[in-house]
């Protein structure tokens, strides 16, 4: 049986929606997605480039290549939950210096993949 609190949250929608998407994912040709439009039109890589095949990586279990293709799939997560965490419950210090955190991040991590080009 399934909690009223379950039935009632929304999660098993949630949840049946990600296992359809997950499902589409293992099967389907990725090649084809469209492209990034700051990549098209200057040639930059901007921070989010390659983040749908990382996400495709991900769920078929290549992590390696999911983190070559676009690290910032494994770094933002922790960085918003412990923003979502610190206006919650943290000292406000905290959430400034998440921000910070994030934005030091977006930032380098541009530079840094545009470099290696």
């Amino acid at each position: 049986m399934i909690p009223a609190a379950l039935r009632s949250s929304g999660i098993l929608p949630l949840a049946g929606v990600a296992a359809v998407g997950v499902g589409i994912l293992l099967i389907t040709d990725t090649s084809v997605w469209w492209q990034c439009p700051i990549h098209a039109t200057t040639g930059l890589l901007c921070p989010g480039c390659g983040g749908q095949r990382a996400a495709v990586a991900l769920v078929r279990g290549d992590i390696a290549g999911a983190i070559r293709l676009n690290a910032t799939l494994f770094v933002a997560p922790p960085l918003m939950v412990l923003g979502e965490w610190s206006q919650r419950h943290g000292p406000r210090w905290l959430v400034w210096a998440t921000i910070a955190a994030a934005v030091a991040f977006v930032v380098g991590y541009t530079v840094w993949r545009n470099l290696a080009l």
